[in-house]
């Protein structure tokens, strides 16, 4: 039986989750089993690829859009507490302005 792909719930991508799932799936099967991003960054980065959609290909854009990230990342993991209390919930970031479509941190 056929496996049918999907993109997670809370990820805006554009584009069929089918195709992007088979060409993963294959790209796993040519490197012996596993997928690691290095190898989804250089197929992606092929002229005709399917996976090339997902990603940023001006450097300046990229590394502005990779900082932002990190800034969430920042933020999130901070958390404050009163002296004595409880930690409280982790400061959260607009995602519209730190990464719109990325998943958070820790998850």
């Amino acid at each position: 039986m056929p496996l049918v792909y999907r993109f997670k719930s809370g990820f805006r991508l554009n584009g069929d989750p089918q195709v992007v799932g088979e060409t993963l799936e294959a790209l796993r099967v040519r490197n012996g089993g596993q997928l690691t991003p290095e190898d989804v960054v250089v197929e992606a980065a092929k002229r005709r690829s399917v996976l090339g959609q997902y990603f940023e290909w001006d450097d300046t854009e990229a590394a502005q859009q990779h900082r932002l990230f990190q800034a969430k990342c920042l933020v999130g993991s901070v958390v404050a507490a009163a002296q004595g209390g409880l930690p409280l919930e982790p400061a959260r970031c607009d995602a519209g302005r730190c990464g719109a479509g990325r998943p958070a941190c820790n998850e």
